[in-house]
């Protein structure tokens, strides 16, 4: 992602970031085609609200991360089986249950540029929709017959519910370690991720060595991709991020831009964030006092810096378990888009 040093603003397009990922997709799009059909008709709901809410989760394709990798590591490791399409709905149906609850959680009116289930339907019916997404993903895998697979995405769900509770824990904490902080992110993003490329060379018979290095692969990939999503809250204008700007600082939420400020700041400035942060919720003039230092000290831009790092790490896994390059150039295509991606 490159930035104007004179504005710390994006100056790129967002059609280069989409282009960039329809490139990637290319070698899965009749997959990805395939999984839209499938997502809104695998789940089954009587009731005319959740067929609405349900129309609407998946009336479009959004980004489709999850499922993508998996796609990927599926072609890598020569697997096209009766799962195929199934279990890269379980990747996107996780995430979509988890963000249906984290938007209840965190009283979010916008994802993606669209008013969230909760703002539209209620609190109550998105949790619940939810819970019926989370159900049959889980009836999905089990149809593959794979314990390890059932195991692995259970472990996975468990590992987010205790990721939200951690950061529900650590809201306004300015003294939050970036340990704890790398613990929030691999829960959050990091170990679906890596649950869904694990999956896939579950699935392709892969040795469990094998199946370890393309876990930790996804979950670095996750983690980068988290940290990017952080240091865009402070560089993205609204209309290109896709929900309101700034919402992890005026919720509290202690993201990597604003830890570094700890080293960065002079010792007036580290009082004066101390006396900000134990005066909860933030006026927006307090908030914007936060944004000015990280702007003055570019720790968004360090942010993504440690992006890069953390990807070419989960790189060296995959490069580990599959050496030639040749069977790995689609999966470094969409991680390189994920890493200069700005919404």
């Amino acid at each position: 992602m490159r930035l104007d040093a004179s504005t710390s603003q994006p100056y790129e397009t967002v059609v280069h970031t989409k282009d960039l990922l329809q490139s990637a997709y290319k070698p899965i799009a009749p997959s990805l085609e395939a999984l839209q059909a499938f997502l809104p008709t695998a789940l089954y709901a009587e009731t005319r609200s959740a067929q609405d809410m349900i129309a609407y989760l998946f009336s479009d394709s959004g980004k489709r991360i999850r499922p993508a990798l998996f796609f990927l590591v599926s072609r890598m490791v020569g697997y096209m089986g009766p799962h195929l399409i199934s279990m890269a709905a379980v990747c996107e149906y996780i995430h979509t249950a988890s963000l249906l609850h984290d938007d209840v959680v965190d009283n979010s009116p916008l994802r993606r540029n669209k008013p969230t289930v909760c703002a539209r339907w209620g609190d109550e019916s998105a949790v619940l929709v939810g819970d019926l997404i989370y159900s049959t993903a889980s009836s999905l895998m089990a149809e593959t017959g794979n314990l390890t697979i059932v195991k692995t995405f259970s472990y996975a769900i468990q590992r987010m519910s205790e990721g939200e509770l951690l950061q529900l824990e650590t809201l306004f904490h300015w003294d939050l370690s970036q340990e704890t902080y790398y613990r929030i992110l691999q829960a959050k993003t990091g170990i679906l991720i890596g649950a869904s490329c694990r999956s896939a060379g579950l699935l392709g018979g892969c040795s469990q060595a094998v199946c370890d290095d393309l876990a930790e692969f996804g979950m670095k990939i996750g983690v980068a991709y988290q940290l990017i999503d952080d240091a865009l809250d402070y560089l993205s204008p609204e209309s290109t991020l896709g929900k309101a700007v700034q919402t992890d600082l005026s919720e509290g939420r202690m993201t990597l831009p604003v830890l570094l400020l700890r080293e960065a700041v002079t010792e007036a400035e580290s009082q004066k964030l101390d006396a900000l942060f134990q005066q909860t919720p933030f006026s927006q003039t307090e908030a914007l006092q936060v944004v000015e230092l990280v702007h003055k000290y570019r720790t968004a831009e360090r942010a993504i810096e440690e992006a890069k790092q953390v990807t070419d790490q989960g790189l060296a896994a995959l490069r580990r378990a599959f050496p030639d390059p040749l069977q790995h150039g689609p999966l470094q295509a969409l991680v390189g888009a994920l890493l200069t991606r700005e919404y």
